[in-house]
């Protein structure tokens, strides 16, 4: 399945306004001539953690849905959106410094949905040590803000029960 692919099967489960046209943009059609490309090339390094904001809120989605098949596709957005993340954070895109609360809570949520489907899935449980790993260090980078805001409090608690029980 490819990333167009699982936009498009986003689109008809959870419905065309959930799926807005720029995550279509971000996708390339291989019978056009598009060239492989790697996710954190997909868009401008500034514009990623929206657009993976955006990813993984779908992927959170797709997970609630009862289609067996929407967990193979939250897992290919899901790390699709893992990567422009990490790419983000990566190149210190100012705003995963200053805006944390918002991008890091985003990326925590859909990790947190995203793993135990990884975890359960045929070879899955690699990426799902994998993924582990990384909400580890977003759980860290979280860990202030948990002081002043309840909600992120509460994901840092989730977040770091999932770890606990996954890593050693």
């Amino acid at each position: 399945m490819s990333f167009a692919d699982a936009l498009a099967a986003a689109a008809r489960k959870l419905g065309d306004d959930r799926v807005p046209s720029v995550l279509r943009d971000l996708a390339f059609d291989p019978a056009d001539g598009a060239t492989t490309m790697v996710p954190s090339l997909r868009c401008e390094k500034q514009t990623a953690p929206a657009m993976a904001t955006l990813l993984a809120g779908l992927v959170v989605d797709l997970l609630d849905d009862p289609d067996p098949y929407s967990a193979r596709e939250a897992g290919l957005l899901g790390r699709e959106a893992h990567y422009l993340f990490a790419a983000a954070s990566r190149a210190q895109v100012p705003s995963m410094r200053f805006q944390f609360h918002d991008f890091g809570a985003a990326w925590a949520r859909m990790l947190l949905a995203l793993i135990p489907a990884f975890e359960t899935g045929p070879g899955g449980a690699v990426i799902a040590t994998d993924l582990t790993g990384w909400l580890a260090g977003i759980t860290l980078r979280l860990q202030p803000i948990a002081l002043v805001d309840q909600v992120t409090g509460r994901l840092v608690e989730e977040c770091n029960a999932l770890v606990e029980r996954l890593l050693p």
